[in-house]
C-alpha cells in the first residue's frame, strides 16, 4: 500500500510592526492619539496588547490588554509627561504584543523614543535644554512644528530643531508684524527643543486673534500660525 504523508506547517510567531508613534514624535497629555501598527500571522492573530514606556523601555505601563487586532487604537494620553526633567523629553516608547491562536506571542517597539508632553511643565526660554535620548538621531535641519493646542484660549506649545550650533531666535508676532513675546534667543546646541507660549505679551494676556511664531535661523526663517480664541 502506498504511504500517506501529511504536510503540517509549523506555527510561526506573529509579525508585528509599530507604525505610530515610532520615534521623534511629540504627543500631548490629555489629547487623543491614534496608535497604529500591523500584526500578521500564518494562522491568525487573536489579540494584541499595547504598552507604553516613559523611561527608554526600563518599565512599561499597560494601555490596553488583549484587544482586537484592528491596527489602530485611540489613546487618551495619560499622565505623566516625559518633560518633567530636561533629560526625559524624548524617552517614551510604544510596544505592541500580538498573540496568535496557538498562544505564540511576538512584539515590536518604537524604533526610537518619542515625547509625551504635558502642557505647563515646559522650561522657561532661558532654561531650554535639548532632548538627550541618545538613540534619537540628531536633527539634520532647522525645523519648527505646528503649535498645540490650536486654536487655544491661552497657552500653546511647539517644538523646534537645531541642526548645528547657531544663534537662533523664536518670537511671537501679531498679524501686523509687531513683536509680542520672545520665547528663545541665543546660541543653541544641536538638538530638539520644546517651548511654551503662555498667550501673553509684556502687557498681559493678548486679545483673541491670529498670531505667528517666527523661528529665525541662519539661512532661513520658519513661521507657524497660532489662533487665540475667546
Amino acid at each position: 500500500s502506498a504511504a500517506i504523508t501529511q504536510n503540517v506547517t509549523a506555527d510561526q510567531p506573529p509579525v508585528v510592526q509599530v507604525l505610530f508613534p515610532n520615534g521623534g514624535e511629540s504627543i500631548v497629555v490629555g489629547g487623543d492619539t491614534k496608535l497604529t501598527w500591523t500584526a500578521t500571522d500564518n494562522t491568525a492573530v487573536v489579540s494584541v496588547s499595547l504598552d507604553v514606556s516613559r523611561d527608554y523601555g526600563a518599565t512599561w505601563t499597560p494601555i490596553a490588554a488583549n484587544i482586537a487586532n484592528t491596527g489602530t487604537y485611540v489613546w487618551r494620553v495619560a499622565d505623566p509627561g516625559t518633560n518633567v526633567t530636561p533629560t526625559q523629553v524624548y524617552s517614551a516608547l510604544f510596544r505592541v504584543t500580538a498573540k496568535d491562536n496557538a498562544g505564540v506571542e511576538a512584539a515590536d517597539v518604537s524604533d526610537a523614543p518619542f515625547s509625551i508632553y504635558k502642557l505647563g511643565l515646559a522650561l522657561a526660554a532661558n532654561q531650554l535644554e535639548p532632548a538627550k535620548a541618545t538613540t534619537v538621531a540628531a536633527p539634520t535641519e532647522f525645523a519648527l512644528s505646528s503649535a498645540w493646542p490650536n486654536p487655544s484660549k491661552g497657552a500653546v506649545s511647539m517644538n523646534f530643531s537645531v541642526a548645528k550650533s547657531a544663534p537662533v531666535k523664536l518670537n511671537v508676532i501679531d498679524a501686523q508684524g509687531r513683536d509680542i513675546s520672545t520665547l528663545a534667543d541665543g546660541e543653541f546646541a544641536p538638538g530638539r527643543y520644546q517651548v511654551r507660549w503662555d498667550g501673553k505679551s509684556d502687557r498681559g494676556q493678548v486679545p483673541a486673534g491670529v498670531y505667528f511664531v517666527r523661528y529665525i535661523t541662519p539661512g532661513k526663517t520658519l513661521v507657524t500660525r497660532v489662533v487665540i480664541a475667546q
